[in-house]
């Protein structure tokens, strides 16, 4: 009987506590968002600890850090913290105006973009032309994404935005820039996408030979076996994992490939090409090829189908797997699916 009275004091307080907590109203003296005055937040800012804090709006360079009174996932009236870049400095917790306009913040009245969106083969800028006479160049570069992410490419580029204006407290059409970010480190140089996700021993590309649609890259590179060139493509998105074509014929892999202008090498082992190998097993309609270890051997593993007759006479396919040495060349193991009621060859 006491343990339960232990048990509903502290379940009492607890909640006594928490709504204590909660219930204290977030303040915020200039009214929420407002880079004109420096405001005073007073309320809950860390949900974990419901621990009642007053924060002052401030500068840090350029950007004004303004708190105010606003909603965090599902959670009400916590201090949220937002920052902008003020046109014209930033002093005192408040945005420096433009003398001649009273305006804090500068709108564009003209983008040009020298390499166009989501270019990665070329190290573009944008020009930026301001209202108030001033201008600004952007050039595409390698570092971390906003937030501190990953390091990558980072494109910049022009848009158009429906967004609603701070100062004037109303909602307009506005020009803006953006940049793309490509996240994968160590893919960047000198504000390019690099071919650091395999090597290329005494072979020379052009810049022509970079292709970038959507999230993907491929790269053409020509070889004494195939003149026209083997293309390496990389999802963007997709880690590790690139897609090696020849004459076609396309597989996948994680393992590091190395060309060269007379081979194709993936983990160090130099491989008969993915054309090659169709050929020695052209009994079977391809649908998916992939390059990769098993046991220590390095193989082809092959989805497909293979032709058959029902009763010798109806023709139907059939699901089959094909495993081949991808040194030599030769089948290591073809596995047909035949169901239950197959009757034939």
């Amino acid at each position: 009987m006491k343990m339960h009275g232990i048990v509903f004091l502290s379940a009492f307080f607890a909640i006594l506590f928490s709504a204590a907590a909660f219930a204290a109203a977030c303040t915020d003296s200039d009214n929420g968002i407002n880079y004109a005055v420096k405001g005073t937040t007073t309320g809950v800012q860390d949900q974990t600890t419901g621990q009642i804090v007053t924060v002052t709006d401030m500068c840090g360079g350029d950007w004004n850090n303004e708190f105010y009174c606003g909603t965090w996932g599902s959670i009400k009236d916590l201090i949220v913290q937002t920052s902008n870049k003020c046109s014209y400095g930033c002093q005192d917790g408040v945005c420096l105006r433009n003398p001649a306009t009273g305006k804090m913040f500068r709108d564009i009245t003209n983008c040009i973009d020298s390499d166009g969106e989501g270019n990665f083969k070329e190290k573009g800028y944008i020009q930026l032309s301001y209202d108030d006479g001033t201008g600004e160049k952007l050039d595409d570069y390698c570092g971390f994404s906003s937030g501190g992410g990953s390091y990558g490419v980072l494109d910049y580029f022009c848009g158009q935005v429906y967004y609603f204006n701070e100062e004037t407290q109303k909602q307009e059409d506005r020009m803006v820039w953006h940049y793309w970010s490509v996240l994968k480190p160590g893919k960047c140089k000198d504000g390019l996408l690099t071919e650091e996700n395999f090597e290329l021993e005494n072979v020379s590309i052009s810049q022509d030979s970079i292709k970038v649609s959507g999230n993907e890259v491929s790269i053409s590179v020509p070889t004494q076996a195939v003149p026209q060139g083997i293309v390496i493509k990389e999802n963007l998105l997709t880690k590790n994992e690139i897609q090696v074509v020849a004459e076609e014929v396309a597989f996948k892999t994680r393992e590091k490939i190395t060309i060269t202008q007379t081979e194709i090498k993936v983990a160090e082992i130099p491989i008969r090409l993915p054309n090659e190998v169709a050929e020695a097993v052209k009994n079977i309609k391809i649908e998916e090829m992939e390059l990769k270890k098993v046991e220590g051997i390095l193989q082809y593993e092959i989805d497909g189908t293979k032709d058959a007759r029902f009763l010798w006479i109806i023709p139907v396919e059939l699901d089959a797997t094909v495993q081949v040495d991808a040194a030599s060349g030769n089948v290591i193991k073809e596995e047909v699916q035949r169901p239950w009621w197959f009757v034939g060859s």
